[in-house]
């Protein structure tokens, strides 16, 4: 495939990340927040709603239409080559893909993302403070989620099994992020398996160009 598809969405957002990953391991040419009608979208541009229903990014823009949500756009990047596929082929398999996919984005993200991260990269304390007593409220959740992945990923490479998927691909930046944060190396290293594969997932080519 010669020709870039355009996604739209901040480098930054874990999501977008998501999606790079996905282009750099299929080996699929890509352009980050293109010029659409003779104007360059970026996060927060009201024009957004016209790909989203809630203005929400990435968005991958194609000469067929336009396809949101992170776990949709990788689906359809996958299916066009047979490099380093991202779903497996079994049908249960799959599904359980799917299903991780979907844990991954929807809980693990609200734990880690949504509650800490942002909390981080926005803070809104006085003078631009970050807000301690949301951090200490946010640690139970993430110190659940930490614990569903690490018992995931015990004895085994990836989060569905041997193979790299879907599911890691959305997962890997949140855990990139979260261990950058000030407390966010010794979170993970209390947990075995996560940091072991955290280490694993950085190894790779497609994960250390875009993260």
């Amino acid at each position: 495939m010669d020709t870039p598809v355009k996604i739209v969405g901040p480098a930054f957002s874990t999501f977008v990340r998501s999606v790079l990953i996905a282009c750099e391991e299929k080996g699929i040419p890509y352009e980050v927040n293109p010029e659409v009608n003779g104007k360059k979208l970026s996060f927060g541009d009201k024009e957004l709603f016209d790909f989203h229903p809630y203005g929400k990014v990435p968005v991958l823009i194609t000469e067929f239409g336009n396809i949101s949500e992170t776990s949709s756009i990788i689906r359809y990047l996958d299916s066009l080559n047979d490099d380093n596929k991202l779903y497996p082929a079994d049908a249960f398999d799959k599904a359980l893909v799917d299903q991780w996919s979907a844990l991954i984005s929807v809980y693990i993200d609200q734990a880690i993302v949504r509650n800490l991260l942002l909390e981080y990269a926005f803070p809104k304390g006085e003078n631009g403070s970050v807000r301690m007593d949301k951090i200490q409220e946010a640690l139970p959740g993430v110190l659940k989620a930490l614990g569903i992945v690490n018992k995931q990923v015990e004895g085994a490479a990836f989060i569905c099994g041997e193979q790299l998927s879907a599911a890691d691909l959305v997962l890997i930046p949140m855990l990139d992020y979260l261990q950058k944060t000030p407390d966010g190396a010794g979170l993970v290293e209390g947990y075995p398996a996560v940091s072991g594969y955290l280490s694993r997932v950085r190894e790779r080519v497609s994960v250390r160009k875009v993260l």
